[in-house]
């Protein structure tokens, strides 16, 4: 009779240790589990709420003779030369793919070695060599590449009155030969037929 009750005894105990347990479990671990899951769900949130700005960026027209608008967003910047520097990065992307009415005179391998802006008027952009890579040596070619940088810098932040390119570190006279670029170029409409 004694060994029944010990042995009933022991089961009772061992449920009474999985009911602990179980209620350890349940309601002590899971609001851990539940804050770590609203955590990355609040960090989804934020990085997907990350603000844009629309701005405008000129390519050549696919015919080659005069620059064309077309607006795209890029991620808001606290920093200035930043903004301005997202904006360059989105210019070398290219106009929107499926878009033909546009020419991409950038090559994939086109790199901004560093970007800063002197005596706050004049923007210095500089470049490794693959800003040659798509110019096919007629100045046309020449001219709205030069404008297609020179025109979204200065249309979309009106401070810049001015851009200077340069390659790798350095002052170049031109890109193909035709245009002199070893000075600072300003804005010119005269190569804008369309804004959007």
């Amino acid at each position: 009779m004694m060994k029944i009750k010990k042995k009933n005894l022991f089961i009772y105990i061992g449920i009474f240790i999985v009911l602990i347990v179980s209620f350890l479990y349940f309601f002590l671990g899971t609001p851990k589990f539940k804050k770590k899951r609203e955590l990355k769900k609040s960090e989804k949130i934020i990085k997907n709420k990350e603000e844009k700005i629309e701005y405008s960026f000129f390519y050549p027209a696919d015919d080659g003779e005069y620059l064309l608008s077309v607006k795209k967003k890029v991620i808001k910047k606290e920093d200035l030369i930043k903004q301005i520097r997202e904006v360059v990065l989105e210019l070398f992307k290219g106009p929107p793919e499926g878009n033909n009415k546009f020419y991409n005179p950038f090559s994939d391998k086109l790199k901004l070695n560093e970007l800063y802006v002197v005596d706050n008027s004049i923007a210095v952009i500089d470049v490794n060599d693959a800003i040659h890579d798509k110019l096919l040596g007629g100045s046309d070619d020449e001219l709205l590449t030069i404008y297609s940088i020179v025109n979204t810098l200065s249309y979309n932040f009106p401070f810049i009155r001015a851009t200077q390119i340069i390659i790798n570190g350095r002052e170049a006279e031109t890109l193909a030969g035709h245009i002199d670029i070893s000075h600072p170029v300003r804005f010119d409409s005269r190569w804008i037929r369309v804004t959007e």
